[in-house]
């Protein structure tokens, strides 16, 4: 068995099929969320509200992939605490690009 190291780097993703990113970006959600742009496609990168620093439980960021439909990626901060909600942010929307590039392909 191999032990992790810390800092660890933890992903998930998501297919969203009933709704886009505006409800993120509405402001009607417990989430700070600004728009981006993840590979040509509109995003929202959001954390609860709140957080900063080191503070920060997670960051997210939803891919406008389709009308109606989003790709989430979002990311953890480990139990130590090791991330910025900047780096966490960064790295989730990395994350999100190579997923939009991976899905691109299997068109």
């Amino acid at each position: 068995m191999v032990e992790k190291q810390s800092p660890v780097y933890d992903y998930g993703a998501l297919a969203v099929t009933n709704e886009g990113i505006a409800p993120w970006l509405s402001g009607n959600r417990n989430v700070e969320a600004k728009l981006t742009s993840v590979a040509g496609f509109a995003a929202a990168t959001y954390w609860f509200r709140g957080a900063q620093g080191t503070n920060a439980a997670d960051c997210a960021v939803s891919v406008d992939v389709a009308e109606g439909q989003q790709l989430v990626i979002d990311t953890n901060n480990d139990g130590a605490h090791s991330f910025t909600l900047e780096q966490m942010c960064q790295r989730v929307e990395q994350a999100a690009g190579l997923a939009v590039q991976t899905l691109q392909t299997l068109k």
